[in-house]
């Protein structure tokens, strides 16, 4: 199944691959201080400080989301794909850092991976209202599934066993994907997560476990790979 957005490139005539270079290292270098910037924005709003004297925290963030972007142009290429995905990781990474450390996530900025969505089916080369309909389609195939599992085990365990904030976050991310890569950030996002628990249960136990950076990590190695992971998986079958 293609992907939601057609990954068109921007310019009409391939660039060369000296100017290539050069465009994808300016926009790798512009990334470092917006990474920088969003972490500051997400742990040091009014009143809530504690955080913003670290300052290897934020250039940590700003180095980490000037890689991602980095590792996507190289990926799609300059293409609407691309700025796509690199404007998805910049809303992740607020998300992501605010959970991990305040264990929450915060509904505006979720509204602005949707916003995201629909502003790129509007500018890709494919009818609109269809590009809209298929990444519903795909999202729902995901998270309505999800949504009846959490709200079983919620019942049986009778406590919260995922956030709605994470459950949203799911379906915002699954809005770019189909679903094949959908099941695998799924799958990832799950291992991840089990990973950071194992760890966090040392730490603090009891605490509200933050699931959001599990997902945005899935959702980034989706981006990068996870067509090509299921396109091998698939190949082992004869599919």
């Amino acid at each position: 199944m293609p992907h939601v957005l057609a990954g068109t490139p921007l310019p009409p005539d391939a660039p060369q691959p000296a100017l290539l270079l050069f465009l994808l290292l300016a926009a790798a270098l512009l990334a470092l201080p917006l990474g920088s910037l969003l972490s500051r924005m997400a742990l040091c709003p009014p009143g809530k400080g504690d955080l913003c004297t670290e300052q290897r925290r934020h250039r940590a963030a700003g180095l980490l989301f000037s890689l991602v972007t980095l590792a996507l142009l190289l990926r799609y290429g300059l293409s609407l794909e691309a700025l796509c995905f690199v404007a998805l990781s910049a809303i992740l990474l607020p998300i992501s850092l605010i959970d991990w450390h305040r264990q929450r996530i915060p509904h505006r900025l979720l509204l602005a991976g949707p916003a995201c969505f629909l502003l790129f089916c509007a500018l890709s080369a494919e009818d609109t209202l269809r590009q809209l309909l298929l990444g519903l389609r795909e999202s729902s195939l995901l998270s309505l599934p999800l949504f009846l599992f959490v709200l079983l085990a919620n019942r049986r365990l009778g406590r919260e066993s995922m956030g709605r904030g994470d459950l949203l976050l799911f379906f915002i991310c699954a809005l770019f994907f189909d679903w094949p890569r959908n099941l695998f950030m799924l799958l990832l996002s799950c291992l991840i997560g089990l990973c950071f628990a194992l760890r966090l249960a040392k730490e603090a136990r009891g605490a509200p476990f933050p699931f959001a950076p599990s997902i945005a990590i899935a959702c980034v190695c989706t981006m990068l790979f996870g067509s090509q992971l299921l396109s091998r998986y698939l190949s082992l079958f004869g599919l």
